[in-house]
């Protein structure tokens, strides 16, 4: 598949990234900077974290050994913030880790391989490559 017949839209590219990679590569590194490349995917990956935390049983419980019933509010308030702690927690591990990976791509083609390249188009391919862990 040519890489003009790619077009340069992030749906696109999630799409065309598990079937043809090297000619989404080709076709993001030609084309202007599209942060929908790598933003979109990253948010993708996320939703997908979340909604697996948040379906699994493991959810924090509480135990208090006494016999008599208390009301302390800290339980309550702890089992109410779980949700929204965990989703925070995931949704900036992931676009911290597409950050990371885009640093360590760029890293190793400047230094390594002594390319010169925007750290932006780096951050494009570490944002569409999450599509596959998606999948996972």
């Amino acid at each position: 598949m040519p890489t003009e017949n790619i077009p340069n839209r992030p749906w696109a590219n999630m799409f065309n990234i598990l079937a043809c990679p090297t000619d989404v590569f080709e076709a993001v590194v030609s084309a202007p900077a599209n942060l929908g490349n790598w933003r979109l995917p990253t948010l993708l990956a996320a939703f997908a974290a979340i909604l697996f935390i948040q379906s699994g049983p493991l959810k924090p419980t509480l135990y208090f050994p006494t016999a008599a019933p208390t009301l302390d509010a800290a339980p309550a308030l702890i089992a109410g913030y779980w949700p929204i702690l965990s989703c925070l927690t995931v949704l900036a591990a992931a676009f911290g880790g597409s950050l990371c990976s885009a640093f360590a791509l760029w890293f190793i083609g400047r230094v390594i391989l002594r390319v010169r390249f925007r750290w932006l188009k780096a951050l494009e391919i570490a944002g569409l490559s999450a599509t596959a862990t998606v999948l996972g």
